[in-house]
């Protein structure tokens, strides 16, 4: 259903060799909203030979385990395709709307009525939206057992590696994909530039909930998602100032300089942390690395892995029993 997936099954040519008359994205949406359907349905003969295989597990703990895995893989090739199928755009002034990815196709006549309003609504409804508040809703109420081995091997996905008051980050996460979709889609008459300033400031509220919450375990993490972020924002933000023609080449190098210079250092950050082992011999050769290898590297001599708080020790500790 991805960039990915369409490498090895294109649907467009597979519509063009059967010469089936249909727009390739309807039938992706079609297969967007049967798609959980089928991932329901694979997860019971792989749930069974997992019971047979696993001791000590039940099919209702693995059914789960396989279903949650799945569907949380399959949602965002979801919610792109979805989403597609409102992304239109006025092409000639007249009040008419085409679909943005193809201006063949008009908006709300036809087929696109058909499939954007019996398709369309129930895939955002019950997949995009139904499933993650679901999710929500299920470790809401278990909140305080979150800890517990058995609640660990069944909804551990969802949360492992996550402080226990920030069970949500992953479903936070997946909304925030949402609304800068959604930001791209349904504010087609804004300019550019507006529907960029309305995605930075949904970007602002998350990086500021991201400081305040610190939901990972590991602050080298917090650290690292917190550098991302604003990697992220500064590039979109500088790269609005190479839309103007009128500006400078020297400033455009200056934030060329800085946007490079910010990714770097993320870069950096995140090999760092993925690597502290490799980093630390580098820490010996460049003395400018020692300072950040000591941050980091707080554990036991020689193993350059971070330190853990309690809650990760115990995530380790119950690492056997929720094989």
């Amino acid at each position: 259903m991805g960039k990915g997936s369409e490498i090895i099954l294109s649907i467009d040519c597979f519509l063009r060799d059967n010469e089936i008359e249909l727009y390739p994205l309807y039938v992706k949406v079609v297969l967007c909203f049967v798609l959980p359907f089928g991932v329901a349905i694979l997860c019971i003969p792989l749930s069974m030979i997992a019971t047979c295989f696993k001791r000590g597990t039940t099919f209702r703990r693995n059914y789960i385990v396989c279903f949650i895995v799945l569907i949380f893989v399959v949602l965002p090739p979801i919610t792109s395709f979805t989403f597609a199928i409102y992304n239109c755009i006025e092409v000639f002034n007249d009040g008419s709307k085409y679909l943005a990815i193809d201006v063949n196709y008009m908006c709300w006549e036809g087929d696109h009525n058909y499939y954007a309003l019996n398709i369309g609504i129930p895939s955002v409804l019950f997949w995009i939206i139904g499933l993650p508040v679901l999710s929500f809703i299920i470790l809401f109420k278990k909140r305080k057992r979150l800890m517990e081995p058995v609640e660990l091997s069944t909804w551990g996905f969802l949360y492992m590696g996550l402080k226990t008051k920030a069970f949500y980050w992953e479903i936070l996460l997946h909304f925030r994909k949402v609304g800068m979709i959604c930001i791209n889609v349904f504010f087609t008459t804004f300019k550019p530039l507006y529907k960029a300033l309305i995605g930075f400031m949904l970007m602002i509220i998350y990086i500021e909930v991201l400081q305040k919450v610190e939901p990972f375990l590991n602050a080298e993490i917090n650290d690292l998602e917190l550098k991302a972020n604003l990697a992220a924002f500064t590039t979109f933000y500088g790269g609005l100032f190479f839309i103007s023609e009128q500006m400078p080449s020297e400033v455009s190098w200056i934030l060329l300089i800085v946007i490079v210079g910010i990714n770097l250092i993320f870069f950096y950050a995140w090999f760092k942390l993925t690597f502290a082992a490799l980093h630390a011999r580098f820490a010996k050769y460049f003395p400018c690395c020692k300072k950040s290898q000591q941050a980091i590297a707080v554990a036991s001599p020689g193993d350059g892995m971070p330190k853990q708080d309690p809650e990760a020790a115990y995530f380790e500790k119950a690492g056997p029993d929720v094989a």
